[in-house]
């Protein structure tokens, strides 16, 4: 599952992950996989969770789709977020990625930490369903498709918004991933 050169953590999730335990702290139970073996082992023998997050690179594009497959075989309700720079910005491309991806229920454009935040609160407020959010005002910087028609509105951050999340090193969100003495932490 390790190569010797996979000695990074997994900031890029950590990152989401301190930004919604600093909004919601013990409501959300989290857990972050870096190992693809470690999150295939956890969907077939643990309690399926209501939030599966991938992260969309080209390089993971693939394991994207074998995971896919293997939710809508054995969580075929589970609700999946991705997000992630390997999707075309266009209308039509996000659009044309989700179709290509129809087992992604939303897909959180540029930085994820502030969707994907208005996703766990509302489901945490209102009803962990996708129907929940498809009901709702659409939450800005995340992409849908109702009734194969994209639901997108573009994101608008507030300056600085994303320097209130809490560092996930100091969050002790990395420590896992950290134990090995032969990582490298990405700053």
């Amino acid at each position: 599952d390790f190569t010797p050169g996979n000695l990074v953590v997994p900031l890029n999730v950590s990152l989401i992950a301190s930004a919604l335990k600093h909004e919601f702290g013990n409501d959300v139970d989290l857990r972050l996989f870096k190992s693809p073996r470690k999150l295939l082992d956890a969907l077939e023998h643990d309690t399926a969770p209501n939030l599966l997050g991938l992260s969309n690179y080209c390089w993971n594009q693939q394991l994207n789709k074998f995971f896919l497959c293997k939710i809508e075989e054995r969580h075929p309700d589970l609700i999946v977020c991705s997000g992630g720079p390997h999707i075309r910005m266009d209308l039509d491309g996000i659009k044309e990625h989700l179709r290509q991806n129809s087992r992604v229920n939303f897909f959180t454009m540029l930085e994820g930490e502030i969707p994907l935040t208005s996703v766990v609160g509302q489901f945490l407020s209102k009803d962990i369903s996708v129907r929940s959010l498809e009901d709702s005002d659409p939450i800005p910087g995340l992409a849908y498709l109702r009734d194969d028609e994209l639901v997108y509105n573009e994101p608008v951050y507030e300056k600085g918004a994303l320097d209130r999340i809490p560092s996930p090193y100091l969050a002790g969100l990395l420590d896992e991933f950290l134990d090995d003495p032969t990582s490298i932490p990405m700053f």
